[in-house]
This record gives structure tokens, sequence and C-alpha cells, in this order.
């Protein structure tokens, strides 16, 4: 059941950036030069917001638990995921002229209410398993996300045509709802709220001190987490910037940039068992780098394509596919591996607003890139950085190696 509650809070989480660029572009009426930046800024709000809270949530779901913060950031993340879609209907109530500004309040309040969702999934998880199997469970729960983002540039992309784009939002929200209901019902919470000691942050700065794989982790988290979010955003605000000069309607280019994404997704999901396997096989570290030269590669090379329906870009699709989430399960699985148990939640807190600050920078970056430079630019600085985060895990190799053996002989 938690690898359901998993599909479907990411499910939420990727729908709201899929239907952005159109909702900005046919109902907000943005200015398509700036599509690029404005588009960014609101994926940038987000990554603010989890800087901001991670921390926060991270030492309220090992003093609470992780049930009680599932249940009301789903319920929550319906609610606004429908009032995202209505700010146009909103502003237009309150006479204002402006809807752009409740775009951007309505997505601060969905990103703070998915952080109750996806960071509480992969702490339940880890309190589930130890480090023998623990790369096998990951491995799941990352194919379970990974299905949950086909499923939503595939299924869900294809819905506006026949169902309109606020009909759609409408649906999200239900999901959210009903969502909220399964976790009530179903899952199970075993933290020992009891038990549980007040955080002190300097004891996870004092982790990462010592820790050469935690060292890896934060790093690869701040140059490589933003993938496929880069991945996500930028391919739709292309597809549906040029749309007209390829003969497509903007959801027609809607729909063909969901299935490109989709690409990178099936081939990511279809590797999923593989990844599992070798991560508790082989190693963490060894599936890490692999997969940061791959998603690298496939970036880098999106500045040899001009047109985003193309095969040239579904190549690169492909070949980022290959390596993406080998290197997602790889780090969350040494991030959950160096964590002591009581302070689980704090360290992947840590992990994850690394990670922020790195979307941030990348996506900041990416949107004035691709409206003043070119339209390959956010894809190309991402791979750059992930080859950057493989030459680093590179340097470190030994101490890592050696410390991914000790925590072995621990079973930590």
């Amino acid at each position: 059941m938690l690898y359901a509650v998993g599909f479907l809070g990411h499910l939420i989480n990727i729908s709201s950036t899929l239907f952005t660029p159109i909702y900005l572009q046919e109902v907000i009426k943005i200015d398509k030069q700036n599509a690029g930046v404005i588009n960014g800024s609101l994926s940038v709000v987000v990554e603010i917001t989890i800087i901001c809270l991670i921390g926060i949530v991270g030492v309220l779901s090992d003093k609470k638990g992780r049930k009680p913060l599932l249940i009301a950031g789903f319920f929550l993340s319906g609610i606004f995921t429908l009032l995202y879609g209505s700010s146009h209907i909103i502003s237009m109530y309150l006479g204002l002229s402006k809807p752009i500004i409740f775009v951007y309040i309505f997505r601060f309040l969905l990103g703070a209410s998915l952080l109750f969702v996806w960071p509480q999934v992969q702490s339940m998880l880890t309190d589930y398993t130890f480090v023998q199997g623990r790369g096998k469970a990951m491995a799941v729960l990352g194919f379970m996300f990974t299905f949950a983002s086909l499923f939503s540039f595939i299924v869900i992309a294809q819905l506006p045509k026949f169902l309109g784009l606020n009909n759609v939002f409408i649906l999200l929200m239900i999901i959210g709802i009903l969502s909220s209901i399964i976790c009530r019902i179903k899952l199970v919470d075993i933290v020992h709220k009891e038990e549980k000691e007040k955080v002190q942050w300097k004891e996870v700065f004092k982790i990462l001190k010592k820790s050469a794989c935690l060292k890896i982790s934060y790093f690869v988290a701040f140059t490589a987490r933003s993938d496929s979010i880069i991945l996500a955003t930028f391919v739709m605000v292309w597809v549906n910037k040029v749309a007209a000069e390829f003969g497509k309607t903007p959801l027609e280019a809607t729909a063909e940039g969901g299935m490109i994404i989709g690409l990178a997704s099936i081939i990511g999901m279809c590797l999923y068992p593989l990844w599992g396997y070798l991560i508790d096989k082989i190693g963490r570290l060894q599936v890490l780098l692999f997969g940061l030269i791959f998603s690298g590669t496939g970036y880098v090379l999106t500045m040899f394509v001009d047109n985003p329906f193309s095969i040239g870009m579904k190549v690169c699709a492909v070949i980022f596919g290959i390596g993406f989430n080998g290197c997602s399960v790889a780090a969350t699985t040494i991030t959950s591996d160096v964590a002591p148990r009581n302070l689980i939640g704090s360290v992947l807190g840590g992990y994850h607003t690394v990670a922020a600050i790195g979307i941030v920078v990348f996506l900041q970056a990416g949107g004035i890139l691709f409206d003043r430079f070119a339209h390959y630019s956010p894809f190309v600085l991402t791979g750059l950085a992930d080859l950057l985060a493989a030459f680093f895990i590179l340097g470190l190799w030994k101490k890592a190696i050696k410390e991914q053996k000790m925590l072995k002989e621990t079973n930590h």
C-alpha cells in the first residue's frame, strides 16, 4: 500500500508541472518571450518552499510520525491543485487583472502541502528496511514514482482534449482527497513517538563532516536532483512555444511533449528491477556513477537537436532515461544507509534541502538561458553538472567504498 501511496503522491506532483505551460499560455495568456523564465520561476517557488520548510517537516516527521503528515498532505494538495488551476477564475471574481499573482500563491501552497507527502513515503520505507535489501525496496518505490510520471505524461496529458483543462484539475483534487482517506485507513506508522527526542541539526552536520557517502549523496542531490524537473519543465515549455512553427495546436504539442518525457520514463521504469539488483549486489556508488554519466550525456546531446518533436530528441530522452533513475535510487539509498534510525527524517530532510537549492539554481539559470540563448541551454547546463558529480564521486571513491562496507557489516 505504501508503494501505491507513493504513486498517487507523485501523480499529483507531476501533473501540476505537466499542465503549467499550457495553462499559462492559453488561459493566463503570458508573453511567450518570457515563457522560460516564468515557468522556471514557478518551479523555483516550490523549491524555495522546500528549502525553507523541509527541515521542519523532517523534524516533525521524526517526532510525530509519518502517517499524520501524509493524511494532511494529500488532502491539502488536492484542494490547492484545484485552486491553482482556478487562479484565473478567482482573479476574475475579485476584480483583479493579473491572475498570475494567484498562480504563484497557489503554486507555493501546493508545493508546501506536497512536502507532507513524498518525503514521508521515503522515510516510512526507510523505517521498514535495513541496508540488506534496501536497494530493492527503494527501486520498487522509484518504479512507482516513474510509473506515476509515465501515467501522467501518456494518459493524464491527453485528458484536456476530452475533459477540458479545468475538469482535469478537479479530477486531481478528487485523487488527492481519496489518497488522504486511503492513508488514514490503510497505512501503519511504526515510528514510536513517545521515544523520539528533540532532533539536533548539529548532529546531521557532524555526520556530513565525517561521512564521504553523505558528502557524495548531498553533492549529487545538488547537481542532479533537478534532472527530471528540468526535463518535464523545459520540454513542455519548448513544445508549446514552437507548436505553431511545426503545424501543431497547443494541446497537440502538450500531448507530444508528454510522450517524449513518457519515453524517458518507460526506459527508466523498465530498468528499475536491474538497478535494485545491482545496488544491493554490486554497490550503490557504482550504480550512481553509471547513472550520472548516462543522464549527463543524454542532456548534453540535446545541443544538436533543433526540433523538439524529432527522433533526435527522443534518442536524447532514451539516453537520459537509462541513467537518471539508477542515479536517483542509488543516491537516496546511500542517504538512508548513512542516517541513524533516530535521524532518518532529518538526514533525508537535509538531502531534500540541498536538492531544492540545486533545483532553484538550475531552474532559474535554465529559464534565463532558454529565453535569451538557446532551447538546449537548460539541458546542457544540467548535463554538465551531472558529469561534474561523477568526477566528485571518483575523488572520494576509496573513502566511500570503505564506509559502505562498514555500514553493511553493522546492518545499519
